[in-house]
C-alpha cells in the first residue's frame, strides 16, 4: 500500500524429530497507523495483497522465495458499553471486508454474532444478534440485543447478565 513494506522475521520450528518439516506463524493486522517494523506483525495486510516469504538454507546453501496472496482477512467484533447498567442494550459492531460481498447494497446477517453470558466461568445464557451494515459498502454491521437481570431462556433475544454478583457477568462475542 503506497510503498508499505513490512520486514519480519519468523521462526520456525520442526514439526517432528527429524521430519524436515518446518512451520512458523505470522500475525498480521490491517491498521495502517501501525508502523511496519520487527514486532513479529505484518502492518496493512488486506485482501488482494501479496507477501512473500524467503527462507534461507544453510545445509545445503540456497535461497527459496514463495508468495501468496491475502483471500480473505480478519475482521474485528466490538461491544459497547463495556459495562451494562440495569435494562440496558448491548451493541455490537463487526467490521470485516470479507462479509461486505455486495457493494451495492446494505447487507445483513440473522445469526451472524453469538454472545455467551458466563458467571464464576458457567454459561448462564447464549443469544445470537443479527447485524446489518451501516451503509452500502461499508464492510461495518451492527446489532443490539437487550439485557435483562431475571434468568431466562438461551436464544429468546434478550441477554440474561448478572449483576448482583461480586465478579458479575462476562459476555464473550464470537462471529
Amino acid at each position: 500500500k503506497s510503498g508499505l513494506t513490512d520486514l519480519e522475521t519468523v521462526v520456525l520450528k520442526e514439526t517432528g524429530s527429524s521430519t524436515g518439516n518446518f512451520t512458523g506463524i505470522i500475525n498480521s493486522v490491517v491498521d495502517y497507523r501501525a508502523q511496519p517494523g520487527a514486532d513479529g506483525v505484518l502492518s496493512g495486510c488486506e485482501r488482494g495483497d501479496t507477501v512473500t516469504a524467503l527462507y534461507m538454507d544453510q545445509n545445503p546453501i540456497i535461497n527459496i522465495t514463495k508468495s501468496l496472496v491475502f483471500r480473505a482477512q480478519a475482521g474485528v467484533l466490538t461491544m459497547r458499553p463495556k459495562s451494562v447498567s440495569l435494562g440496558e442494550v448491548l451493541t455490537v459492531t463487526v467490521h470485516d471486508n470479507d462479509l461486505n460481498t455486495n457493494e451495492y447494497e446494505e447487507e445483513g446477517y440473522e445469526t451472524l454474532v453469538s454472545l455467551r453470558a458466563f458467571v464464576d466461568m458457567r454459561i448462564v445464557d447464549e443469544e445470537s444478534v443479527a447485524v446489518t451494515e451501516i451503509s452500502r459498502n461499508s464492510s461495518i454491521f451492527t446489532g443490539a440485543v437487550s439485557t435483562t437481570y431475571l434468568p431466562n431462556n438461551k436464544y429468546d433475544g434478550i441477554l440474561y447478565v448478572l449483576y448482583r454478583s461480586s465478579s458479575g457477568s462476562q459476555v464473550q462475542g464470537s462471529y
